[in-house]
């Protein structure tokens, strides 16, 4: 009989990351890849929805957003608001590239 019981600790839990992008396949490329790493991740298409996941939601911990999109508020302003009201949350800001033919 062992006298030692061996336990296996639960992984650490992370916080999602948000991933904003109005270009759909920029944003689907970005959240595969984070999944296949193991994290939980969400999507919103604009800074506009992404400030509802963000006002709502408590668990998000990191934000991987895009640089240049449609609307009121771009991927800067969202980042600065975050620095603002969520200094907590880690920030990533994308240049998506563009090619020109």
């Amino acid at each position: 009989m062992q006298s030692a019981v061996e336990t296996i600790s639960d992984p650490p839990v992370l916080g999602a990351v948000l991933v904003v992008a109005d270009e759909i396949l920029l944003r689907l490329v970005v959240a595969d890849q984070l999944r296949s790493l193991g994290f939980t991740v969400l999507e919103a298409r604009s800074a506009e929805e992404a400030l509802v996941v963000l006002k709502t939601l408590d668990r998000v911990a990191f934000v991987v957003t895009d640089v240049q999109m449609p609307g009121d508020i771009d991927g800067a302003a969202l980042a600065s608001w975050l620095r603002e009201e969520r200094p907590h949350i880690k920030v990533i800001s994308v240049l998506e590239a563009t090619s020109k033919h």
